[in-house]
């Protein structure tokens, strides 16, 4: 009887890890999971040419944005709106308005926000945009009234805007 029950106690510990493993998403892979998703369900009303609500998600530093609420807040896919927005209608209408995302887009979704959103700086079209204001004649220097510059939006760590040489 005692092989039997110690049989039986491996077998549980054995499916019960087994079950823990397969409720533990896999790491979401920003490359691979999401923006081909963003670029076939978001841009066309949420990048470069139309930003509908405000929302941008071609670009890291304006998705990350806080403007009154949280776009995408690292770690906390119940408090971004653009979880809220693809998983159901209670914070206004469901989006994308075409129709729902699959349920495993919007899980992948939720899990990359928890797993800290991760977007490579190679994929954060930040530099890629402030070289097409330049080429096209914009001058980074120029401030808004706010103070920001091109090149505050562009990038998104604070230090490489600072000027450290003396102004002009």
């Amino acid at each position: 009887m005692k092989h039997t029950f110690a049989t039986s106690g491996l077998g549980a510990a054995i499916l019960f890890a087994g079950l823990s493993a397969a409720q533990t998403p896999g790491k979401v892979d920003f490359r691979r999971d999401i923006q081909p998703l963003f670029q076939e369900k978001c841009i066309g009303c949420h990048g470069r040419s139309q930003q509908s609500a405000g929302m941008r998600l071609d670009q890291r530093s304006s998705a990350m944005a806080v403007r009154g609420s949280t776009m995408i807040g690292p770690g906390n896919a119940v408090g971004s709106v653009l979880y809220l927005k693809v998983s159901g209608t209670r914070f206004g209408q469901r989006m994308p308005p075409g129709g729902p995302l699959d349920p495993s887009q919007i899980e992948a979704i939720k899990n990359w926000i928890d797993q800290g959103a991760e977007w490579p700086d190679d994929l954060s079209g930040d530099t890629a945009s402030l070289k097409r204001l330049i080429d096209l004649g914009a001058d980074p220097n120029v401030a808004n009234d706010a103070g920001a510059t091109a090149l505050m939006w562009a990038i998104d760590d604070e230090q490489k805007t600072r000027h450290k040489g003396p102004r002009t």
